[in-house]
Order: structure tokens, then C-alpha cells, then sequence
């Protein structure tokens, strides 16, 4: 019989009725979520941050919300980050997606000899934002379990999701990996800190040339507009809106540059959200009609709400070539930007500031082995981060 448990991201509860336990404490921020009904009798939801909570319990369970740091509320994360850095006495990365600060949580509030098991990305296991969490559990030498499932259980996330188990009440230090299916089936596999030939380090973008994620303007629904939205409202391609481009999973394997004939195909024909508006340097009044009919709970972001003006922002330089951090193939898919579109959310740029061939620094990309530089974290899926692509730039171009 399990004692007592904390669920830090409780949602409706419903992990409450899954286990026999003597008392259960799920805290959840969100008051619109119900709980589950018949809600046991010796289990709670308290509607406050996880980080109120100062009780020990046994058992640390959840799922976790998934949230990028870009996303992240920046108050509550440095206040979290705060906390986590007094109790470890440990300086942690602000590049860490919002489940880490509760895997952290969980390690503080189970007993000495409790144990945390939570549904979390795979990819904690080598991800640089997560090196403080991982020093901090070797330190203490607790046995760690990370079964990586190879179904998407999660299949509108772009992330392999793992069980992990930490066991404080075993100090040998042992880090175990498996893989397991849907039906629960296991086998061990390697350690996921190692690539063919050595994981690509990290680094600072050249001065002229880099690497750099697409803007996050505040929610794609608002900012990012359809070739129909645009025309409803009678916005102007170069003066109320620019061309964009949030995702590449639909358009061909084989394009290698995005031109006007490319992007009206591939993006405006079709339907895709792939105009950004431009509220720089001057605001339309076209523009200023179709910003003042906008529902307020749908730009009700973090970002919106930082801003004197909700809309206010200045496009980011529209780069040279685009990418997607995440591949299939033996590396990301490089495209010429010949029609000036800017990165939004996953899509990458690259950008020039000095007179160099891009076609000739792409074809040098498209030979580059990522594959076996990169952390695998699910059979197809592999991810680059910017730092490594900065590294490869360095390594291809030289001083």
C-alpha cells in the first residue's frame, strides 16, 4: 500500500483513481479544470502553484505540462528557478522547458526515501538545459529507471515521452534505460548520452554567420494569418503582413529554395497560416481594423500581456535559409529564403551577414552527417539544437 502522494500537475485528477494509497495531494493552478468525478475520499486537488506546496510525501507521480521556455510565464519562472536554485544550492539553466521544474519539485518535496515517478520528454536524459537536475540526482547517488516508450503516446507532441523513476531510497547511483511498448513490454537499451561519432557540442553563432530559432510573436492564430484571412481583411503583402513560415512538414523533400511561385504553392494556395502581420514600423489602418476586432482571450498570451501595445513587435531579419530543428532523414532540410519569409515558432534560419554563398554553405549543410552527431531520442525523430547548428557552422567555416 502506497502512503502519501503529490501530484504536481494534477490536472482533473485522475491519477488519483488509478492506485490504492492512504492520502493523495494533487495541486493544479488551473481553476477551470474539474476533477474527475467521485474523486475519492482521501484525495484532494488544491487549486494553487505546485511550488506552494512545503509537505514531504512518499510518492511524487505525474504528467507534467510540457511548456518550451519561450512559453514560459517569465515571473513565475524566475521565481520557480529561485526556489530550485536555493533548495539545490545548485545555478540551473533558464533554457529548460517547464516539466523540469517540476521533476525538481518533486525531488524536494518526497522524503528521503521516497521515490518520483513522472511521465516526462525522453530527451531529459542528455538535454544541456537539464545538466543541474542530472548533477544534482548523481550527487545524491539515487538510482534512476527511464523507460522511453517507442509509441507516440503523445502524438500532437514532437517529443518521445519516457517513465521516469527516481529512487532516493537507493544510493548506487545506477541509471538504467529501457524501451517499452504498448503492451508493456520492456528491454534494456544504451546509454542515450552517446552518438556514433560524439554528440555536437554547443556554441555561440558567428558574427556573420548563424543560426537562429524562429520568432514567437504571441499565439500563431492571431499574428499568423491565412492567404483568406488576409484578403477579408485587406491586408497588404509587404506592408501589413510579411510572408512566414512555421512549419515545412507538408512541402516537398525535394524543394530547395522558397520562392514567390514555391511559397504561393506550397503555402499561400493552400491554406496555410504564412502571413505574418507587420506592426513595424507604422500600423495601417487596414491593420488597425483587423487588431481591434481580435478576441481578447485569444491574444491573452504572456507575451501580448508584456507589451504597452499587445501587438507591438519588430519582425525578426528575415534569414537567408530556413530549417526545422527536427529530422527524419540524416539531417534537417535546408531551403533558400528567396522570398524573404520570417521564421516563426520551430522554423529555424539561418542567417548571412557577410557575403558568402548560401547555396554553397547549404549543399555543405546537406552533406553534413547529423545523424550520427545528434542524441537519438525516438526511432525516427532526431532534433538539432541551435547551439549544435552554430557548432557545425564554426566546423565548416573555419576562423
Amino acid at each position: 500500500n502506497i502512503g502519501t502522494v503529490f501530484d504536481p500537475g494534477a490536472g482533473d485528477g485522475r491519477f488519483a483513481a488509478s492506485a490504492s494509497y492512504e492520502e493523495y495531494t494533487g495541486y493544479e493552478l488551473d481553476k477551470s479544470r474539474s476533477a474527475i468525478p467521485d474523486l475519492p475520499d482521501n484525495a484532494r486537488i488544491v487549486n494553487k502553484c505546485a511550488f506552494s506546496s512545503i509537505d514531504e510525501f512518499d510518492l511524487c507521480i505525474g504528467n507534467p505540462p510540457y511548456v518550451r521556455h519561450h512559453d514560459i510565464d517569465d515571473s513565475w519562472q524566475e521565481i520557480v528557478a529561485e526556489i530550485v536554485e536555493s533548495a539545490a544550492n545548485k545555478r540551473i539553466s533558464r533554457l529548460g522547458n517547464a516539466f523540469l521544474y517540476f521533476m525538481w519539485q518533486g525531488l524536494f518535496r518526497t522524503k528521503p526515501d521516497g521515490m518520483v515517478a513522472m511521465i516526462v520528454p525522453f530527451e531529459w536524459v542528455s538535454r544541456p538545459s537539464a545538466n543541474s537536475l542530472r548533477e544534482y540526482i548523481r550527487e545524491n547517488k539515487w538510482n534512476v529507471d527511464v523507460y522511453r516508450f517507442a509509441d507516440d503516446i503523445f502524438p500532437r507532441v514532437m517529443t518521445t515521452a519516457s517513465l521516469t523513476i527516481i529512487d532516493k531510497s537507493k544510493r548506487k547511483n545506477k541509471w538504467r534505460y529501457y524501451s517499452i511498448n504498448s503492451s508493456f513490454k520492456f528491454k534494456s537499451i544504451a546509454d542515450p548520452h552517446t552518438a556514433d561519432n560524439g554528440v555536437l557540442e554547443y556554441k555561440r553563432g558567428r558574427a556573420d554567420v548563424y543560426a537562429k530559432r524562429g520568432l514567437s510573436p504571441g499565439t500563431q492564430k492571431v499574428f499568423l494569418l491565412t492567404e483568406g484571412e488576409r484578403i477579408h481583411f485587406g491586408l497588404q503583402p509587404g506592408e501589413d503582413v510579411l510572408p512566414a513560415v512555421s512549419t515545412l512538414r507538408h512541402v516537398p523533400t525535394s524543394l530547395r529554395a522558397l520562392n514567390r511561385h514555391s511559397f504561393n504553392a506550397h503555402f499561400v494556395d493552400t491554406g496555410r497560416r504564412c502571413w505574418l502581420i507587420n506592426p513595424h514600423p507604422k500600423v495601417s489602418p487596414r491593420l488597425k481594423e483587423y487588431l481591434a476586432q481580435v478576441n481578447k482571450d485569444e491574444r491573452d498570451t504572456w507575451t501580448c500581456r508584456q507589451r504597452d501595445d499587445w501587438w507591438s513587435f519588430v519582425p525578426d531579419a528575415t534569414p537567408a535559409a530556413i530549417f526545422s530543428a527536427g529530422f527524419r532523414e540524416s539531417g534537417p532540410r535546408f531551403i533558400e529564403n528567396h522570398v524573404r519569409a520570417v521564421a516563426v515558432g520551430g522554423i529555424c534560419g539561418l542567417h548571412l551577414k557577410r557575403r558568402t554563398s548560401i547555396r554553397s554553405l547549404l549543399e555543405s549543410l546537406r552533406a553534413f552527417d547529423f545523424e550520427s552527431r545528434v542524441v537519438h531520442h525516438s526511432n525516427s525523430l532526431k532534433k538539432v539544437e541551435i547551439g549544435q547548428m552554430n557548432t557545425v557552422l564554426h566546423q565548416l567555416l573555419g576562423s
